[in-house]
Parts: C-alpha cells; structure tokens; sequence
C-alpha cells in the first residue's frame, strides 16, 4: 500500500519543520516605523532581507573542540557550510491539484476559476483553462519556471474569477518562499516518497538523485561517516538501520540484535537484485533520519500541502483552500526527471439495466369497490441520478395479495469516477445559466413501489434499499446482496453488518430484495415488500453492441407478464369491468347477482340511502370479510316504484343490475327463500327455522365462493 502525506496547512506551519528557517531568515524592511497595525505595516513593506545572524565567542578563549550544529569544527566559523553567495540556476514545478470552498463571486454563489501564477517577472496565466461554476474545482496541472537565486525567490499563485462582460476578480492568493525550501536542512525542495520503484507512472522516483546519493551526501554534509550497508540494514556509524521486514523476522526469531549478532539468521535473504536493495535500504535510512543521534531531523516526505488564500482587499480572511506541492531541481548537465502526471480522470461511460421481475406481499392500499377486498394498483419507480429522470413501470391492477408481475427494463446510462466512487453529471442549474455545472454524485440507485391512484395523487407504499439513516437509496460499489427466494427475503439483508456486493465486479445480479418503510407509532422501519429484480452493469462500448429496449421493448424484448384476469383498470376498461362483474364462473370475481339469481322475482337496493316502509321485506345484511357490512334490501318484483339515488355511491352499480335484468334467469316458484335458507350451514340454521329470527338474533352464513357474510334474515 503506497501512502502520501496530506498537510491541512502549510508545509512550513508545520512544527517539526520550524518553517525552514535553519538555514536563512526573512527580514521585512519598512518604510518608516513600524505601527503596530498588520494591515499597515504589510503596505509599508519595501523589500526583505534574507540572511542569517549569529552571535558567538570569537575567538575561543579555551582549548575545547567546539564544533557547529552540522558537527564542523568550530574554529573554522559556523558559516562554513553555508551555500556560496553566487547565482543557482533552477527549474520548479508547481503541481496545482484543487481549489477547496473558494469565495464565490458570481450572484449565483458560483465562480469561474482560473490560476495565475508568477515568479518575479514571470507569470503564467490560465485563463484558458477556466473551469466553470465550479468553488471545488480539480486543476489537475502542472507548471514550469525556469529561475535562479536569489532574484527568484518568492511564488505566488492566484485564483481569480473569469468575467465575460466585465473585469476578471481576484479570489484569493498564496505565496511561497521556494529559496527557503530548497537551502533548508529538511530537503524540501522534493519529498522523499514511501517506497522505490524505477518503473515509469505516478509512483516512480522523481527526484534527482538516487537515494543512495542522497543519503551519502547528507552524512558528508553533517561529518557522518559513509553508510555501510549489509543485506537487511544499513551501519552509520554505532547507528543500525534495520528495515521492517527485517525487524519482524528478527522479532520472529528471537534474534539478539548486536552488532555481532546479526548474522545469527542465515534463512533472512535480500533480492537477487543488490542495486535495488541497496537503494530501498537507503530509503529507509532517509525516512528515519530523526532518529540518527545528535543531528537527525525529520526529512520532508513526499506529499500534498493545503494553503490558504487570502485578498489583499480584505485581509486576514481566508478566501478558500487551495491544495498542492512544488518541486525545484537545480540546472545541471543531466536532464530534469519526467513530471508527474496529474490530469483530472474522466469519467468511465457506463450502462445500467435493471429488469423489474415481479413483487410479493406489497402492503395493500386500499379496498377495492366492486370485490369489497383490500388491493393495490402497484408500480415501481427508480432513478439513479435524479428524481427529474426517473422511470416507470406499467401498472399491475387489482393486487389483492401484494403480488406484481412486470418484466419491465430500466436503463440508465451514467458516467462512472472509478477513483472517487461517484457519478458524474452535467447540467444547466437554470434556463438563464450560459455554462453546464458539474456534479459528483455518489452512484446510487432509487426503488420505489407506489399504489396508482386514477382521480387522486399516488400513494407512497415503501421505498427500497434504505439504509439505516433512512435514505432512499443504495451504492452500487456495496449494495445489499438479494435473497434467492422471496421467503428468505427479509430486513435483514438490509443490515449494516449484511453481506454486500461491488456491482462493478461482479456485473450482473439477481435476486429479493426487501422494500422497508419507517412506522412512526412502532418507532421501526417495517417491511412493506418485496422485489425480485435483475441488474447489470455494462461499459458503454458493450452497450452499443448488445443493446436492450427500454420496458418491453426490442432489442432483448421481454414477454408479456401473466397477470390475473382481474387485473385491469375499471375506468379505462368500464365494460370489461361490468363483464366481470356480471359474470357466473367461479373463476371470476363474485357477486351479488349470484344472489339475485337465488331469490327469485327480487332486486336489490340499499336501504341506507332509500327511504321506504320495509317491514315487510326481507332485509339481507351483506358483510364483505374485511370490511363494514352494507345492508341490502330484498324486494318482491312489484316494488318498482322506488326512487333511486341521485348522488349515492351505489347509483351506478344498481342501475347495471337493472340493465341487465332481463338477462338474468329467475326461477319461477313461491316467494319462500328456502334457496337462500338451504346455504345456511346446519350449525346455524337449527333446521328451517333460522329465517324466523328476529333482528337480535342473526344467523350467520357463508355464501359459496362469494367474500360476503349474510348476517341476518328478516322474512316477509
């Protein structure tokens, strides 16, 4: 695993660098007295002095070998490894990676940022490579100056913002003292990376010199002896360098780790590749130089600094954030090593199908008007991006026990940032906005199922793959793995501790997956169903390739569900509705004409809503099993003179069954109900005198494949 440091500040601010000030100071040179006041102050600046003061005892009254801070003799003065006032040529990098949270300076509380960046008399200016609508924006580039000490020595890097009608505004800016880092003991003029490697690509060496050169050159430069390196440690000095893997071998072993004693592990061997070993071995050294006794410190690793960027107009307030790193190599006979490569990723152009199979034990929503039963008009929603660009299903009507059948295709194609996990999309924010704005979004897909509601708004009747905190949706890279069977599909597959999948990897999966709803009288979420489905994940060249339809559609049409004959919309299909209402097979829905067809010479009208003397007619409470029972009144066929309801629910369904009650045939006999008697059960009926109760006492029945109750009978 290769690691790179991320400051949240300033490399200099940091503390184990004592803002690289060993080697040389600034000194800010005024115009007249100081003030007091900062902002003041900073504009009476006339130039800066760099050098550095000591004050000791010359010359040396004793006879001690006193020596400097780099172990020098200190008869010799303690500037004597200070660098030659004398012109270095050099080259720097500056690797601008992303602006955070800058100021912004357009009224739609967006900006257009673009870098501008100068060093002394040189500039270098961006504008071209604006990025629009963007305060988070990823730069993603790299610059070059050629300059020299100590003429250049300060850079500033400047955001500003891109007008088209008017002047460009300054966001923010930063300066970095560069002649301070590249004298300074820490090396920071390139950091030392974790690992070596020689292959070409982001984690190959970019510095200079070889670590192996580099770490003879710092125990020179500090009176050190030259290293000495063996096959798993480097010697400097009395000073043992052992490498990790090493380290935990010996560990292992119970190895004494004297300096006599290291060869008691004959079975540890290096590389056949001795080169190699001796540079990774003096990488290891450099990374660990604070340890070294005396006059280790800590060396600059590689990294990423975060600066903050500030406004001359409005000083001491931070404008936003701005990360990146610098390199300076001095000019000399060999080539600069190759720059890194930073460029922004593009994003992957992905395709996801998602076949909508079938449901089960979807919450029912309401009850249905003709059966008397609980049913819902059940349809699946999902998006993946935005709600603006969800999909539908067809509508499975009349469900009356939750179940579904759809075959019916999602497909959404995205763009997919692999090395940030998100989606990519671009869009106009407003009709007025000139320039698309885009958005990193996590790659989440949205399920819901809803009941179809024809003269109302829909009803909401789950949302699938919530997570824990309630949100409506899931991450393709560890989404929930599904149930294989509908009855082992349950909450818990949404738990965070589940077994999950990466849809990227595994490119296609199926299976149930529960729908889950938060009930606030339970304080839980509760299942509210469940989701057999199919999603796939192609790359777009596949796509084009293979391509699938949309729905049902060709290419790779899907086949008609086979849906219930019940399931049908009864606004849309009214005489497929009074078929079926109407009809005699058992197969189809029950109904009361069943019932007129028992009792002849009678019709029906619902006594609630009509206002007449029925003492003397036969009263049939009618109670569908899961619902408030509706009384119907049995009539001889002379009552015809009855008013009917104008604005009663009923008025349609009563005047159907006149309509058609010449198609009905009525058994010619007595006016007795013994055919309706006769259905009673045995239990309830006391022989034939069940139908001379009185209203108190009711006789309960079950009419033949019918969902009603007859619960009372009251005779002529």
């Amino acid at each position: 695993m290769l690691y790179i440091m991320i400051y949240q500040s300033e490399l200099e601010l940091q503390p184990e660098f004592d803002g690289f000030n060993d080697m040389l100071t600034s000194f800010h040179m005024y115009k007249g007295k100081r003030t007091g006041d900062e902002t003041v102050d900073e504009e009476n600046i006339t130039g800066i002095f760099k050098g550095s003061v000591r004050i000791y005892r010359w010359p040396q009254e004793t006879n001690d070998d006193f020596v400097t801070d780099r172990g020098m003799p200190l008869q010799n003065g303690i500037f004597q490894n200070y660098p030659d006032n004398l012109p270095v040529r050099f080259l720097l990098r500056v690797y601008c990676v992303q602006g955070l949270n800058l100021r912004p300076k357009d009224r739609d509380g967006k900006s257009d940022p673009y870098l501008r960046l100068t060093l002394h008399d040189k500039t270098i200016n961006d504008r071209e490579n604006t990025i629009p609508r963007q305060v988070n924006p990823v730069f993603g580039k790299v610059y070059e100056f050629n300059g020299n000490f100590p003429n250049d020595h300060t850079l500033r890097i400047a955001i500003w913002d891109s007008d088209k009608g008017n002047n460009d505004d300054l966001i923010g800016e930063t300066e970095i003292d560069i002649e301070n880092r590249f004298y300074t003991k820490h090396r920071a003029f390139c950091g030392i990376p974790d690992h070596y490697a020689v292959s070409s690509g982001y984690c190959a060496w970019r510095g200079r010199q070889k670590p192996t050169a580099a770490l003879l050159e710092l125990c020179r430069t500090w009176g050190l002896t030259d290293p000495e390196y063996q096959e798993d440690f480097v010697r400097i000095g009395m000073k043992l360098f052992i490498t990790e893997d090493f380290q935990r071998k010996l560990d292992q072993a119970n190895c004494i780790t004297g300096l006599g004693r290291i060869d008691l592990c004959p079975h540890v061997s290096a590389s056949e590749d001795t080169d190699f070993d001796r540079e990774v071995l003096a990488l290891t050294v450099l990374r660990r130089w604070q340890e070294m006794p005396v006059v280790g410190f800590p060396i600059v690793p590689e990294h990423v600094e975060t600066r903050s960027l500030y406004n001359p107009s409005k000083p001491g307030i931070e404008q936003g954030k701005m990360q990146l790193w610098i390199d300076i190599f001095p000019v000399t006979d060999l080539p600069p090593p190759n720059s890194v490569v930073i460029t922004p990723r593009t994003p992957e152009k992905y395709e996801l199908r998602v076949i909508i199979w079938n449901t089960e034990e979807v919450k029912l929503a309401e009850d249905d008007f003709f059966i008397g039963e609980r049913k819902s008009d059940i349809y699946i929603k999902g998006w993946l991006t935005d709600n603006r660009d969800s999909q539908y299903t067809d509508v499975h009507y009349k469900s009356l026990t939750g179940e579904g059948n759809f075959n019916w295709r999602f497909v959404f194609p995205f763009e997919y940032l692999s090395t940030e996990n998100k989606l990519v999309i671009r869009r106009k924010e407003s009709i007025f906005a000139a320039e698309e704005t885009e958005f990193k979004i996590p790659c989440r897909l949205t399920l819901q199922v809803w009941d179809n509601d024809t003269l109302s708004r829909d009803d909401f009747l789950g949302k699938g793959f919530l997570s824990p905190k309630g949100s409506l949706s899931f991450e393709l890279s560890k989404m929930p793995r599904g149930a294989r069977m509908a009855k082992k599909c349950t909450l818990s597959i949404l738990e965070p501790n589940a077994p999950r999948m990466n849809l990227f990897k595994a490119r296609r999966t199926k299976g149930w997956w529960p729908f889950k709803r938060f009930d606030q009288q339970l304080g839980k979420d509760v299942l509210q169903g469940k989701l057999e489905a199919e999603l796939e994940i192609v790359t777009s060249e596949d796509a084009d390739k293979d391509p699938a339809g949309l729905g049902r559609q060709k290419p790779q049409a899907l086949p008609v569900p086979k849906r219930p004959d019940v399931s049908f919309s009864w606004l849309s299909n009214p005489l497929r509705a009074l078929k079926f209402q109407c009809g005699t097979s058992s197969e189809k829905m029950p109904n009361l004409p069943h019932l007129i067809q028992m009792v002849r010479n009678w019709r029906i009208d619902a006594d609630d809503f009509v206002q007449r003397d029925a003492v003397s007619t036969p009263i049939i409470t009618v109670l569908p099993i899961v619902e408030e029972a509706q009384k119907i009144i049995i009539l001889d066929d002379a009552a015809t003179s009855v008013q009917e309801p104008k604005d009663n629910i009923f008025t349609w369904w009563l005047s159907s069954l006149r309509s058609i009650k010449n198609k009905i045939s009525f058994q010619s006999a007595s006016g007795s109900c013994s055919e309706l008697q006769n259905m009673l059960p045995s239990k309830g009926r006391k022989g034939s005198n069940n139908a001379e109760k009185g209203p108190n006492e009711p006789g309960v029945c079950l009419i033949s494949e019918s969902p009603y109750r007859i619960l009372r009978i009251k005779p002529k």
